[in-house]
């Protein structure tokens, strides 16, 4: 019979999360290029799957509070954008079920929010994996999670041998 691995320094691990959102939501980053054709963005990822090892195995519980803490990062983000950053699109992607490689994305404009989802879909091979999801309550129905005011919700699920899995975008989505 084997035993699984116990995870060890899941606080320690959950801390530095919060610390590295709490270090990131001091201010918003300046996109290297002023143009307002600028296709890049800026992405901050959470290793989860890596720091915490088998993330599928996590009690739910869990994968909701990582879960709100950065929905409250893209809204954080969100209230500090002034008029001069009204472009700037905020937003997180959440794998799910097993939130494997969450990350919060600022696209600096419009056209860079475009790039990413030109990206995402690359070869087409996203919209064969993935289809819209019709319920946009699922975070707050099955996870518990908190959507704040002037964020909206957008999801994915899998088709084929995607089925089971989801991927949802919350922030500035359009």
């Amino acid at each position: 019979m084997d035993r699984e691995k116990k995870n060890r320094g899941k606080r320690r691990k959950f801390r530095n999360i919060k610390n590295n959102i709490a270090e990131w939501s001091q201010s918003l980053p300046v996109p290297p290029d002023k143009s307002p054709n600028y296709l890049g963005y800026r992405a901050y990822s959470f290793a989860t799957g890596k720091d915490f090892g088998d993330y599928s195995k996590f009690h739910k519980k869990h994968k909701r509070e990582i879960m709100q803490l950065i929905i409250n990062f893209v809204k954080i983000l969100h209230d500090l954008k002034s008029e001069n950053e009204k472009e700037y699109r905020i937003i997180c992607l959440l794998p799910l079920p097993d939130l494997h490689q969450p990350f919060v994305m600022i696209g600096y404009t419009k056209a860079g929010l475009e790039s990413f989802y030109n990206g995402l879909n690359y070869d087409g091979e996203f919209l064969k994996k993935f289809s819209l999801s019709e319920d946009d309550q699922f975070l707050q129905t099955e996870w518990g999670v908190t959507i704040p005011n002037g964020l909206k919700v957008k999801g994915f699920n899998g088709k084929d041998e995607c089925i089971g899995d989801s991927m949802w975008f919350v922030g500035n989505i359009e």
